[in-house]
């Protein structure tokens, strides 16, 4: 069934969702999108809630509103990503209704503690108490912890995408196969930090050491990365496939080898008062633009290769310059995949790629 809904759309040209899309287009997908879009923008309402709320206490009050930004961006291009058999919003809704489970089923266990008077237990889960419990140092286990997740993304992009290109029959099918899982992700991330900032308690024992084993302290008030990460890639799926996956190589790979070189073999500071190495950043930017070079090549070999350099270098580029950069209140996690996505967004319409 999904072979032959996605027949029709299988060829390098129609890579580029944002080329064939029309206001009809766009508004017949709205109301198939519908239940996506609210929930995107239930998750931005709340983060924005806490903006408000919490605005003189957030030191990352910049990149709680890019995070906001995101995932309003990501609701109104919706219409244009889901190139999805209807059925498949079941799916998610059932993605979505069983996530929602977990909680209920902690909510269930502390009334439970009680009536059984097990107060002890419930006092376990303040979140305060948590803040002031956590490791203040930033070992290199949870460092290599966080980068696999970030790794995580781009391994999920370009397998979902080869199996779809390669093994399935189309284009399509590979970015079906993104889209569902991104969704799913995005789902369980946001509701684990809306859970971890609105009400702790209801956190189950395996979602407190997934968040203790990757956050650093000066994110704790904040929301975490991966949900920020996912739905900052996500605003440029409805670019052509290296574009997309480029952005993600950025934070994926690029990121983590960087981090890996500059710890381990890294001798000069990139600057005064960074803990960033210039060894780690050259790292970075080779894997950046290397990796850029090989996705361009290999899943659209028919641009003409001075594009395909350009991009590489301006994918190489912006994260160096953030690398230098270094913003103590932007998570270079947002900043990086939505700078580089949209100066090769540009590049991409220059030449006429999309």
């Amino acid at each position: 069934m999904i072979l032959v809904f996605f027949s029709k759309r299988n060829s390098y040209r129609t890579d580029s969702l944002i080329s064939n899309c029309d206001l009809m287009g766009y508004l017949e997908n709205l109301w198939i999108c519908l239940p996506y879009i609210l929930v995107l923008f239930t998750f931005a309402g709340l983060i924005l809630l806490r903006i408000i709320r919490k605005f003189k206490e957030l030191g990352y009050i910049w990149n709680e509103l890019l995070i906001f930004g995101c995932f309003v961006t990501v609701g109104l291009f919706f219409p244009i990503m889901a190139e999805i058999p209807e059925w498949t919003i079941l799916l998610q809704m059932l993605v979505f209704g069983g996530l929602l489970i977990i909680p209920l089923i902690e909510y269930l266990q502390i009334r439970k503690w009680t009536k059984e008077c097990e107060f002890e237990k419930i006092d376990e889960r303040d979140y305060e108490t948590f803040i002031k419990q956590f490791p203040e140092e930033y070992s290199s286990d949870r460092d290599i912890r966080r980068k696999l997740y970030h790794v995580l993304i781009p391994i999920i992009v370009v397998v979902g995408y080869s199996i779809g290109l390669y093994l399935l029959g189309g284009a399509s099918i590979g970015r079906f196969i993104i889209f569902n899982i991104g969704f799913a992700l995005v789902t369980l991330f946001t509701l684990g930090d809306l859970l971890r900032l609105y009400n702790f308690k209801y956190l189950p024992g395996w979602g407190v050491q997934l968040f203790t084993s990757a956050m650093k302290k000066k994110e704790l008030r904040s929301y975490s990365s991966p949900p920020g990460t996912i739905v900052a890639i996500a605003i440029f799926f409805i670019l052509p496939f290296p574009i997309f996956a480029s952005v993600a190589m950025l934070i994926g790979v690029s990121d983590s080898m960087a981090s890996l070189v500059g710890k381990n073999y890294g001798k000069r500071f990139l600057k005064v008062g960074s803990d960033k190495k210039v060894e780690g950043t050259i790292a970075g930017v080779v894997v950046g633009i290397v990796s850029t070079l090989a996705l361009c090549f290999v899943f659209r070999p028919d641009w003409v290769w001075y594009a395909s350099i350009l991009l590489a270098l301006t994918a190489g580029g912006v994260f160096a310059l953030f690398d230098y950069i270094d913003h103590p209140t932007i998570n270079d996690n947002l900043s990086v995949p939505i700078v580089a996505g949209l100066l090769m967004w540009l590049i991409a319409y220059g030449f006429g790629l999309l």
